[in-house]
């Protein structure tokens, strides 16, 4: 076979042989079937084509309707959430002060439940290549050292040309997807419908007592599919906090008004205690469901008069800028020993990057 590097050493471009000609179908062609012009269809074979069409056009939509009913059957209609599983009384006890302040008090674990996890997370996330590939590296990162964090991933109802995606998701990851019965969108209160499905995961009936609940979480948060967590540190960071309302993340707005204070939607988590407040009023969450969660949910604390506790975390922040910027504003900086969740990672490299820099110290490129 004659070579296709010329005798100055250069590689020649893939569309042109020694000769010059276009020789993708030549570099092909061991590859390919027998070119159409020079075969001849036999009498009774176009027949027997459009049959073989038909059949593998049945065969398709056959499969696609069993996807979508793999998909519907894992849903979680919004009037079941909570319904199912779970107590049916609330857990947690109101106490109206005075000048209108509500304080929370969590029912007591009762004797002989199974040790408490520290935290359940829920990372709302779409169907997209970037997002796809994100996730899956998540996936294994989390296995790692999950540290007694669990971890969901949580779908809306995506559009017709993608739900069969999403039924192999959920037919391949069984066991930490989740699908609500909302219309996918960034701000649709997706945030919500992940709350009040995660409250009938927090509590598990009493392994020897009837009628009785115990936790299973001490907190439940929202992450962006974009961070990367250190499990291990949040953990760490969980356990030493006290019993009480707590509500913990990185506080946009300290020195600003109060009406624009939030915890930045990277990651914050509940404390128990609100999250049965949340699930058990409906009246003021659900009408403040939709726009900006992580601002709609500091609304949600304000309309509701809660004591709470808002545990600031320097430690999370997003990336660090890239090199030909300064790391000025909100919360730009390095990956350190410190670091509990970096955010902002937004393509494979960066990805990547805040992955190595968090779990192995080290950056893969330098």
């Amino acid at each position: 076979m004659p070579s296709s590097r010329p005798a100055n050493g250069e590689l020649l471009s893939p569309q042109q042989d020694d000769a010059g000609r276009d020789s993708r179908s030549t570099l092909l062609m061991p590859l390919c079937l027998p070119r159409i012009k020079h075969t001849r269809l036999a009498p009774g074979s176009m027949a027997r084509a459009m049959l073989l069409a038909l059949l593998l056009s049945v065969s398709a939509t056959v499969f696609f309707l069993n996807a979508q009913q793999m998909l519907e059957d894992g849903l979680v209609p919004l009037e079941a959430i909570g319904n199912s599983t779970g107590p049916p009384f609330p857990m947690v006890k109101m106490h109206t002060l005075v000048n209108g302040t509500v304080i929370l008090s969590l029912s007591p674990q009762p004797r002989g439940c199974p040790p408490i996890r520290p935290a359940l997370i829920g990372i709302p996330t779409i169907l997209h290549n970037h997002n796809s590939v994100r996730r899956a590296f998540l996936r294994l990162l989390y296995a790692r050292d999950p540290a007694g964090v669990d971890v969901r991933f949580v779908f809306g109802i995506p559009a017709k040309q993608s739900s069969l995606q999403l039924a192999i998701e959920a037919r391949d990851h069984p066991r930490d997807t989740i699908v609500t019965r909302r219309r996918e969108g960034m701000n649709n209160g997706k945030t919500l419908d992940w709350l009040r499905i995660a409250r009938s995961q927090c509590w598990t009936p009493h392994p020897t007592v009837p009628g009785q609940w115990c936790r299973a979480y001490s907190f439940v948060g929202k992450s962006d599919d974009d961070s990367v967590i250190h499990l291990r540190r949040l953990a760490n960071l969980l356990d030493g906090m006290r019993e009480g309302t707590r509500f913990v993340g990185r506080v946009w707005g300290l020195t600003k008004s109060v009406h624009l204070r939030h915890m930045t939607g990277m990651l914050y988590l509940l404390s128990l205690d609100m999250l049965e407040w949340v699930f058990w009023h409906p009246e003021i969450a659900v009408p403040n469901e939709k726009d900006g969660e992580d601002l709609q949910l500091a609304n949600w604390i304000r309309q509701g008069n809660l004591s709470v506790s808002w545990e600031h975390q320097e430690w999370f922040h997003d990336r660090e800028r890239d090199r030909w910027r300064e790391n000025k504003g909100f919360s730009h900086r390095m990956v350190t020993e410190n670091t509990v969740i970096v955010h902002h990672c937004k393509n494979e490299y960066q990805f990547w990057k805040c992955a190595m820099r968090m779990y192995e110290g080290y950056d893969a490129w330098e």
